[in-house]
């Protein structure tokens, strides 16, 4: 009788912690699947605040590229301030290696090479299409300049015409931005 009792005991014993192992396994299960949902939740909310940084820039750059083949009247002050927000917005919402470039475009455009801050500018932009999921890599520097116009022709009759004059432009909003940031701290 006391075997049968033990035995009785036993499978009852083995009957709860399967069910608790079950309850437990299901619960982590559950767990993982939430964070696992939050987790992606925040990587779009993320995701959607950079491709909305990654439009300012682009807009920036072709802005600046159609104002100077287009020999329209460049209202620095605008500039010098879109430059500034984009600064902003960069560190907040942009990853390591894009935040990385716009650094190295910075302090590239201080050496008067005009054709390294123009191939930085494109640089910046490829990464950024590589950021928001375009990993092809069959787009460079020169397929975005091809973008405004058909020809290679154009491609290379623009580079000669603008480059200068674009690091030039740029010079001046970093130092009117800098100058303006300057005085707003004093």
């Amino acid at each position: 009788m006391s075997t049968e009792i033990n035995n009785d005991l036993l499978v009852a014993i083995i009957g709860v912690l399967s069910a608790l192992l079950v309850a437990m396994i299901t619960f982590i299960g559950v767990w993982y699947q939430l964070k696992k949902t939050e987790v992606n939740t925040l990587k779009a909310k993320l995701r959607d605040k950079q491709e909305i940084v990654y439009d300012k820039i682009y807009s920036y750059i072709f802005d600046l590229l159609n104002d100077t083949i287009n020999k329209t009247p460049i209202d620095k002050a605008k500039y010098a301030n879109r430059y500034m927000e984009i600064k902003k917005l960069l560190l907040f919402h942009a990853s390591d290696r894009v935040v990385l470039q716009f650094i190295k475009l910075n302090i590239d455009t201080g050496r008067n090479d005009s054709i390294l801050t123009l191939r930085n500018y494109f640089k910046l932009m490829v990464l950024i299409r590589k950021e928001i999921g375009y990993k092809g890599g069959k787009v460079n520097e020169k397929s975005i300049l091809q973008i405004r116009k058909n020809t290679k022709v154009f491609v290379n009759s623009l580079i000669t015409k603008i480059l200068s004059y674009i690091l030039l432009e740029i010079k001046y909003f970093i130092n009117f931005a800098f100058r303006n940031r300057t005085q707003d701290t004093n």
